[in-house]
């Protein structure tokens, strides 16, 4: 039975990458002949815009490959964390110092829109990755600099 359900949360992970990698390829392609067009006047606001259009693709070009990467080695090919630390797949407890608490789960890639799943590659995923239930960590966000004790680091059952 462990294995359907491991395999079901590996199947919805590829669908969910499969999906990101279409819009993520239809994106590219707007974008692209949006800097295609000969039509531009050329003033500096034009010039900025094909600059920043350009950046846009860049980062949307990083992303496909990395996509094409996580679907090639395949979603879960990440080793088991030892026990006791965060590793991809944990669920994490997390307190604040305003008496706060989140539980969270550290995956590769976000799956749907679930505001409970941190990438292992976004900035509170690193502070995570490695850690114990006892330890502090801190990370950036754009508001300003985040902290906060793991409580209690759990594996999903298998």
């Amino acid at each position: 039975m462990a294995e359907t359900t491991e395999t079901t949360s590996s199947d919805h992970a590829r669908r969910a990458l499969t999906e990101e990698l279409e819009v993520l390829r239809s994106r590219r392609r707007e974008f692209a002949d949006g800097l295609d067009s000969d039509d531009f006047p050329g003033d500096r606001a034009d010039q900025a815009d094909a600059i920043e259009r350009l950046s846009e693709l860049q980062s949307i070009e990083r992303r496909i490959d990395e996509v094409i990467r996580l679907l090639a080695d395949g979603v879960d090919s990440d080793p088991p964390s030892p026990s006791g630390q965060v590793g991809i797949g944990s669920v994490v407890t997390l307190h604040y110092p305003d008496g706060t608490t989140d539980v969270l789960r550290v995956a590769t890639v976000v799956e749907a829109d679930d505001a409970t799943v941190v990438t292992a590659d976004s900035p509170l995923g690193v502070a995570l990755l490695g850690r114990s239930a006892g330890q502090d960590i801190d990370w950036s966000t754009p508001t300003g600099q985040r902290e906060a004790r793991v409580v209690q680091v759990s594996q999903p059952p298998a």
